[in-house]
C-alpha cells in the first residue's frame, strides 16, 4: 500500500488526469517481470482505492480538491445486440457496500452525494442502500 500511495503522490505533483479511468498494471515476480495482474477500465484510481479499502490513499486522492468523488463507475450493457457503458456505482456505493464508515466520511467531507441516481431501473442510492440494510 506504501509504494502505491508514492505512485499516487508522483501522479499528482505530475499533474496527472486522476480522474481517467485505470488501467492498473503490478509488478509481480522475484524478476520483476511485468504482470498485467488487474484491468479497471471501468474504474478511477479513487473507486479502486475505495475497494482497496485503502483510506490513506483515498485521503491522498481527495485532498488535493481536483478529484471527482461523484464519478460512477461504468458497466458494459448489451441491448437490441448494441453495447454500451452505463452508470454502474459511485465511490460512496462502493464504500457503502463494505461498510467503510472513514472513507464514507472523507467522500462526504470532499462532496460526495449521498443521493445520486443511476438511470438504471431499480438503482439504488447510497442513503437507500443504507436505509435498506439496517
Amino acid at each position: 500500500a506504501a509504494k502505491n500511495r508514492e505512485v499516487v503522490r508522483a501522479l499528482l505533483a505530475g499533474k496527472a488526469d486522476i480522474n481517467a479511468y485505470a488501467m492498473l498494471n503490478v509488478w509481480h515476480g522475484p524478476d520483476f517481470k511485468r504482470h498485467l495482474v488487474a484491468s479497471y477500465p471501468d474504474k478511477t484510481p479513487l473507486h479502486i482505492a475505495v475497494l482497496a479499502k485503502d483510506t490513506e490513499m483515498v485521503k491522498e486522492l481527495v485532498s488535493g480538491g481536483e478529484c471527482d468523488v461523484n464519478m460512477w463507475t461504468l458497466r458494459r450493457v448489451e441491448a437490441n445486440g448494441k453495447i454500451r457503458m452505463a452508470n454502474d456505482l459511485t465511490a460512496m456505493h462502493l464504500a457503502l457496500k463494505e461498510n467503510l464508515a472513514d472513507i464514507m466520511d472523507l467522500l462526504l467531507d470532499a462532496g460526495a452525494d449521498p443521493e445520486p441516481r443511476d438511470a438504471a431501473p431499480g438503482a439504488k442510492t447510497p442513503a437507500e442502500m443504507a436505509w435498506n440494510s439496517s
